[in-house]
């Protein structure tokens, strides 16, 4: 109420464009799905297999590593699952990986992102009804993983797509 809004909601553009569950939400997802141990299990398997290495979990980054940005998790595995899926890992073996998992486990990302996700038509009766949107990005992907030109153009994308389904531009990031 201190800014005069009703509420705030920030849309992410991915799932709109590319029916496509960001990183983080896969993450989350197969979590649910699979239990910490087998997705872990499947991400060091599929890992090692793309990037032909024998060097154990180390691969996918240390344990100490992900527990110094994971602190808050409890389980040793979502902090190893995380971290390797945000930084050890490059976004597209990343994606590569999880839109495998997903496929093979859950069928139908497409589903899911209509299930979950906020549309358009959803996004323009939210404004309608007072609340403000603002742009959390396109893909979701970390920023740490990000160029400063990757990351330009992941605002970019979402603020011009919000503008073209609201027809205004989005007042917040």
């Amino acid at each position: 109420a201190r800014r005069g809004l009703s509420g705030l909601f920030f849309l992410l553009s991915g799932p709109w464009d590319d029916a496509k569950l960001p990183l983080s939400h896969s993450v989350h997802i197969l979590l649910s799905t699979l239990g910490e141990e087998r997705l872990w299990n499947a991400i060091y398997s599929k890992a090692s297999e793309e990037l032909g290495s024998n060097d154990g979990p180390a691969a996918l980054g240390t344990l100490e590593n992900a527990s110094r940005i994971y602190s808050y998790e409890d389980s040793d595995f979502r902090k190893r699952i995380k971290y390797a899926i945000n930084f050890a890992l490059p976004v597209t073996l990343s994606e590569h990986i999880l839109r495998g998992l997903i496929s093979e486990e859950l069928q139908d990302e497409k589903a899911i992102v209509e299930e979950w996700f906020v549309t358009p038509e959803e996004a323009r009766d939210m404004e309608g009804a007072g609340m403000a949107i603002g742009a959390h990005g396109h893909s979701h992907i970390s920023s740490t993983q990000l160029s400063p030109t990757q990351m330009e153009a992941e605002v970019l994308k979402c603020h011009e797509t919000l503008t073209r389904v609201l027809e205004q531009q989005p007042r917040w990031f």
